[in-house]
């Protein structure tokens, strides 16, 4: 998934020129939380989702 999305955006944004990280950034950002919020087959939700359910409840619980 990593690859695919890398590739998307490299796709996208080849014939663009940048002036500094914040400037690339700015212009991977919405490409970035647009995969995010897309549904995947595998999880049968979104990574977003499945970051917000599984991995936040998982992060809020008290260690020992």
């Amino acid at each position: 998934a990593v690859q695919r999305a890398e590739r998307w955006i490299l796709a996208t944004l080849r014939t663009q020129t940048f002036v500094g990280h914040d400037e690339l950034n700015a212009a991977i950002r919405p490409m970035r939380d647009a995969s995010n919020a897309k549904t995947t087959r595998h999880l049968g939700a979104s990574r977003r989702a499945a970051v917000e359910t599984i991995d936040q409840t998982a992060l809020n619980t008290n260690g020992p």
